[in-house]
């Protein structure tokens, strides 16, 4: 592996680059709060209460997909599978 010439990142720039994408999640998450009603509407879901689950679907989303990633290292067949589901959408 050769080093390209790049210094390894210091403590406070690697906890302000975790710091910040954790804060990411948040945002997405309060960015798809206000949009429930025209979610709801747009599925045409009978009850609105279960609008809620878009919010669990998300989750369980973020949690499926992160570990097998992290395992293969982001390797090319992951990243065309999730290509693949972004596509399909």
């Amino acid at each position: 592996m050769s080093n390209r010439g790049s210094a390894p990142i210091g403590f406070a720039e690697f906890v302000a680059l975790v710091a910040a994408m954790m804060a990411t999640q948040a945002i997405a998450i309060d960015a798809m709060l206000p949009a429930f009603p025209i979610i709801v509407r747009a599925l045409h879901v009978a009850n609105a209460n279960h609008g809620q689950w878009i919010l669990t679907a998300y989750m369980v989303g973020l949690g499926s997909i992160r570990p097998p990633a992290d395992a293969a290292g982001r390797s090319r067949g992951v990243r065309r599978c999730g290509v693949v589901v972004w596509v399909d959408q």
